[in-house]
């Protein structure tokens, strides 16, 4: 006697067949987070620096105060490391939160870089790329743009805010405004408080030992820049 094979209608294979890409996305997902991690912890080694995923290493002393990490919810970090280079400690880390809710939630994923230096002395300042679209909502809901009459390029390019406008004006040098209105720089988001300086471009780096360097020059060479402008 011949068994008919067996049918499944079209919702049924449908479903089935979005569950194994679920379920094949996640574990693409997990083998990708795995590797990137183990790949940090790689570079923490040839660099000298220690390995972590503690979120209060980033957040501690007046990065705390950092525009950064009070957007959303959800904040975490993936993978840190920290050393020092020059006396200047460095910290490099996968930064995540979370905004909206439900299916309108959207999780924000950055490699920042901070670095804390004695001799350095901003006040507090939070710059980024001016979205033309969002530009009014962006400012209604965070705050006063700090614009220069007689530099409207840069003006038109980031949004500028901080709370002692007098001192953040001064910080805002030409020079230092020619410097990050380059192609390399416009897309950066800085943060600046005291001693501590933060950059990230909104995205995740890709780890490798020439792309991190890069970014810590970067981040040294922008630094110096501002406080050239202090001197």
């Amino acid at each position: 006697m011949q068994i008919a094979a067996a049918s499944f209608p079209f919702p049924v294979i449908f479903f089935i067949a979005f569950i194994a890409i679920a379920i094949g996305m996640i574990i693409y997902s997990y083998l990708n987070e795995k590797k990137r991690t183990q790949a940090w912890k790689d570079i923490a080694e040839q660099l000298g620096f220690t390995y972590s995923t503690d979120l209060s290493e980033l957040r501690r002393e007046k990065a705390g105060s950092f525009k950064l990490f009070s957007h959303g919810r959800s904040h975490r970090v993936r993978n840190l490391i920290e050393g020092e280079n020059g006396g200047i400690k460095v910290i490099l880390a996968d930064y995540s939160y979370v905004t909206g809710s439900g299916k309108n939630s959207t999780t924000h994923n950055q490699t920042v870089c901070l670095l804390q230096a004695g001799a350095l002395r901003l006040p507090h300042f939070y710059l980024c790329p001016e979205i033309r679209l969002f530009s009014f909502l962006q400012t209604l809901f965070s705050g006063k743009d700090i614009d220069f009459d007689d530099d409207p390029e840069f003006s038109n390019m980031f949004i500028l805010q901080g709370e002692n406008e007098e001192e953040i004006r001064n910080v805002f040098s030409s020079g230092v405004r020619r410097t990050l209105a380059t192609q390399e720089n416009k897309q950066l988001t800085i943060e600046g408080l005291d001693d501590v300086f933060l950059i990230h471009n909104g995205k995740r780096i890709d780890v490798t030992m020439e792309t991190v360097q890069n970014r810590i020059a970067l981040a040294f060479s922008l630094m110096n820049t501002f406080q050239e402008a202090q001197a």
